[in-house]
């Protein structure tokens, strides 16, 4: 079945903002109002937590569950080899304190750990190019 390109996209619609410049901007900054469906999350902060005592993927599996439903946090990633989480979080609703405290009643040894800024790394990378 051979249709023009024309007659595959006709039926399709976009839904768009009133003005390009809704386009280009979207809502302003903070907004909790939808943008192309999306809702838009408030500036999210980020830390990372210490996690010991984690032996399995269920541990993380158990870890993610519990503190995903905690007004506030937007998304968590645990690493189980890194034995770390990495939470993003609305700082009006919660703190990384209490992500810490809600792992640790779960039998696990939680610590936020501070941000390291101004870290340098120098990496010499050898015999790159074929001599």
């Amino acid at each position: 079945n051979n249709r023009a390109q024309s007659d595959v996209w006709k039926d399709v619609t976009i839904d768009s903002p009133e003005t390009p410049e809704e386009f280009l901007l979207g809502p302003e900054k903070g907004s909790d109002v939808e943008f192309g469906g999306v809702p838009m999350i408030p500036d999210l902060e980020m830390a990372e937590i210490s996690i010991k005592g984690m032996t399995c993927a269920a541990c993380v599996a158990n870890v993610e569950n519990h503190v995903k439903p905690i007004e506030g946090v937007a998304e968590i990633k645990v690493a189980l080899v890194a034995a770390k989480a990495i939470v993003k979080y609305e700082p009006e609703l919660t703190t990384p304190s209490a992500v810490a405290q809600a792992i640790t009643s779960l039998g696990y040894k939680a610590t936020v750990l501070e941000a390291n800024t101004g870290c340098k790394i120098e990496l010499l990378i050898l015999n790159l190019l074929d001599t």
